[in-house]
Formats: C-alpha cells, structure tokens, sequence
C-alpha cells in the first residue's frame, strides 16, 4: 500500500466558486468579466462626459442560505462601492433544491451571470463547454492551489470563493496515556493508523481516529493516499488508480467483520412492532466505526427488517471494495 505524508496541504477541499455563464444571462446584461472591463474602460475622460449607465449582473448562490446572508450582503455592498458601475443581483437558493434549478435555467439559456458550483459539479460544467473563460482579473491574492483547482487545459473557469485546510488535530493526553509518540512531518497512514489502535485500546468509548466514510470525506482520504479523482487537466476520471483503491480499502477496513446491535421495540415473539431499515443500520455503524456512513451504500439481505435475529450486510464504497458485516436486532419488550 502506497503511503505519504498525513500533513501535506490536501489540495482539492474547494468547497465553492464563483464561475462566469458562457451564455450571459436572460436579461442579455454583459457577464462579469465584461462588465469590469467596461467599468475600466467607460471611465470619463473628461469631467463634462457623462457617466455610463450602471450595468446589473446577476449572482446566484447557495452559500449563503441559513444564516450567511447578511456576509454576502456586505461583499456586495464593498464591490458595488469600488465599482459604482456595476449593481450586483443577488438571488440565494437552498442547496437541496439548487442544482436542479441551476441545470434547468442552464440547459434552458436563462443561466445566471455569474454563480456558485462546488467542486463536484465544476468539472462537468466547464467540460460542456457552459462555463466562460476569466481573464483581466487580479489572482495575486488568492490561494494557488486553490486555484489551480478550477484550471481546465490552461484556462481559468472559476475562481476561488471559499475553501478548507484539512488538518490532523490530536489529543496528547490519549497519545500520552497509550505511549504513543506525537506525530510528526514524517508520519504516513501506517503510522497513523498504528497510534489509532493503540488509543482505542484504552476504552471502548475511546476512538482511535475520527473520519467520516462520506464522499465529502473519501477524496481526502484519497488525497491522503496520493490519488485523485480527477487526472491533471480535470478531463478524465481516475477513481480506479491504485491509490484510489487503497484509500477505499482501509476505509472499509474499519467495517469489515463487525456486528452491530440495534434494539427495537417489539412482542414475545420476536416481532417488531415497527421495522429496522438502512437508516437505522447506517447509524448502528456509525456510533461503531466512529464515522458517519451513507445510509445509500448499504445493502441489507432483508431490506427491513421486521424480525429479531441476525442479517448480514454490506457497505460499498468502491467498485470491487466492499465491507461486510452483520446487524443483530433485539426486541425490547413495549
């Protein structure tokens, strides 16, 4: 298994951007690198020229949604102050609802000016061809690589809006209890993995490493293991690398074996007054691995269960990688 070093920068946590339509809006206002080069370029000459009317863009975003509102709306105020030319139209939508909506009014040519994607959804938009190139803009005060992460065959398609660092943060009095060293710079996934069961073994309410086995968190773990998901120019997926599978593997090793108890209410006759399902099994996991599992990658050989007893069950994280384990059901007598 292919090992690197846990505290290298994880690259690609860009969570958000701020991309350009390809298209323009429906209202047929400039996109935005049009419109900051017009507000460069319409300056007055002369005192007696007057002033270009003021062009709308449109922003879309979902960031902002539940709680972040009154942040964006200050971004917007301190642009449209150092831009007098330009007024920002800001429409925020729900992220559960956002991206049906975004491909609808893309595939219908009502796209927004300007709007945010996550990195899952970056790729596929510039691939299409739906994203408009920026240029003319002042990067020297944004992150590199984050960046870089939104560079599609030489062109920069979206900017930064925000991201986040992955760090290892540690407990010294569990390493100091267990005997185990501090990490250090030099520390692979062997030698975290090794302190992890060493602090587990000091109590069962005791977890040797948290990580949840989410796909928001998988492409850190990749990451971690020297992979990608994507190949350098973003064109091609690369999940089924070496480094990808050995990531997928030691996540399914924390699952693979285990047996999971869940009680439910039910009669003497081992009947449940309701049923077990996915969702209760993904939390069962859960509090056992220490890490939040997707009730979706989930197989059960009964899908609900509605009996006491012993089934077995699967987790897929990866093609050709998948933890079995079983789920034992006891009934709780109402």
């Amino acid at each position: 298994m292919k090992t690197t070093k846990i505290f290298s920068f994880i690259a690609a946590l860009l969570a958000m951007l701020m991309v350009l339509s390809a298209c323009g809006a429906a209202s047929g206002t400039p996109s935005a690198t049009q419109a900051a080069s017009q507000s460069a370029d319409t300056q007055p000459a002369a005192a007696t020229e007057k002033a270009a009317d003021p062009v709308t863009i449109t922003y879309c975003n979902f960031n902002s949604s539940g709680g972040n509102e009154e942040t964006l709306a200050k971004m917007v105020e301190a642009f449209e102050a150092s831009h007098p030319d330009i007024k920002v139209d800001v429409e925020t939508i729900g992220y559960d609802d956002y991206f049906t909506q975004m491909q609808t009014r893309v595939a219908g040519g009502t796209a927004p000016d300007c709007y945010e994607l996550n990195i899952e959804n970056f790729a596929a938009y510039a691939n299409k061809g739906l994203l408009a190139e920026i240029s003319g803009v002042d990067v020297s005060g944004l992150n590199d690589t984050a960046l870089n992460a939104f560079c599609v065959n030489g062109k920069q398609y979206g900017l930064p809006e925000s991201f986040s660092n992955v760090v290892l943060i540690y407990n010294k009095d569990l390493f100091d209890k267990a005997g185990v060293s501090y990490p250090t710079n030099d520390w692979t996934q062997d030698d975290v993995q090794a302190a992890a069961e060493a602090i587990r073994a000091l109590g069962d309410d005791i977890y040797g490493i948290w990580q949840p086995i989410t796909y928001n968190e998988f492409f850190k773990v990749v990451a971690q293991y020297g992979g990608a998901l994507l190949n350098a120019d973003k064109t091609q997926f690369t999940i089924n690398s070496p480094e990808n599978v050995a990531a997928a593997q030691a996540v399914a090793a924390k699952l693979e074996g285990k047996t999971v108890v869940i009680k439910a209410k039910g009669g003497a006759s081992g009947r449940l007054h309701g049923k077990v399902t996915g969702k209760e099994v993904a939390e069962a996991l859960a509090q056992l691995a220490g890490s939040p599992i997707d009730k979706k990658k989930i197989e059960l050989e009964t899908r609900d269960i509605k009996d006491a007893g012993v089934f077995n069950g699967k987790v897929r994280l990866h093609v050709g990688v998948v933890a079995s384990f079983k789920v034992q059901v006891e009934v709780e007598q109402a």
